[in-house]
């Protein structure tokens, strides 16, 4: 799981809920903050990002944000923006664009699309695109997922084929969530696949990538709440990535 991957994870409103669990309307602001621990040697990473969400309907959103990022000892910003919009009571469209006006260790720009369906009653299936843009490569990656609700629960796998450095690859994931309360969730993610990995500033290589998080939302009061993953990422066998995000939301 890309660190990117992992502050969306904790930040952004999943449209992925079934539409009777999706009645938000207002304004949220979020501040969070990656930590992640590298190991042969690397130097630490860590990330700032404040996201800015407007939900103007039931699974309706834009969202805006700006992020700091220090790798391998370079700095880089970035901007995202995202908008989700029903075109039915069965079917969610999201579209999402990044732009890095640095660009030394975070891709240039990227750009993507998701549809998601709910085909019967507590079953959705999502497809999605996504071309991100390297000064060194190009990386383009379809996804498609089944996702189940059951009670308090969901469970959903995905499968990715990816294009990059010349070579088509493929990336598994499977995920488990438990809504234990009102705003409220914890989930288990595991992956595996072959993905572009970051080694420094402009070189990208393709590494077997194996990932475990821990990841989850509880809320602190009526407009407060906490946003927290904890992951351990093997990029092949260039460097193992332990990192830890915690996130603050104001919802208004």
């Amino acid at each position: 799981m890309s660190p990117c991957a992992l502050t969306l994870l904790i930040c952004t409103a999943a449209i992925t809920l079934p539409a009777a669990a999706q009645t938000d309307r207002g304004q949220r602001l979020i501040l969070s903050t990656e930590l992640s621990d590298l190991n042969r040697g690397n130097r630490d990473w860590s990330e700032v990002s404040l996201r800015y969400v407007r939900l103007d309907a039931p699974r309706q959103s834009t969202e805006l944000a700006v992020t700091g990022t220090s790798r391998f000892g370079l700095k880089d910003s970035q901007i995202d923006v995202v908008h989700t919009t029903p075109l039915s009571p069965s079917l969610v469209t999201s579209m999402q664009a990044s732009y890095s006006p640095t660009a030394r260790v975070l891709p240039e720009y990227s750009v993507g699309a998701n549809l998601q369906v709910e085909f019967a009653p507590a079953w959705l299936v999502h497809g999605g695109f996504r071309h991100t843009h390297y000064d060194s490569t190009d990386v383009n990656r379809l996804s498609f997922m089944l996702e189940r609700y059951v009670g308090n629960f969901s469970a959903s796998v995905t499968w990715s084929p990816v294009r990059a450095l010349g070579t088509r690859s493929d990336l598994v994931e499977l995920r488990g969530t438990w809504y234990h309360s009102e705003g409220g969730s914890t989930g288990f993610i595991a992956s595996r696949g072959d993905e572009a990995t970051q080694l420094g500033a402009g070189v990208i290589a393709l590494a077997d990538v194996r990932s475990l998080a821990l990841v989850g939302r509880h809320r602190l009061g009526p407009n407060y709440g906490l946003n927290y993953a904890l992951s351990r990422t093997r990029q092949g066998d260039f460097y193992t990535r332990t990192g830890l995000s915690l996130g603050v939301q104001r919802d208004f």
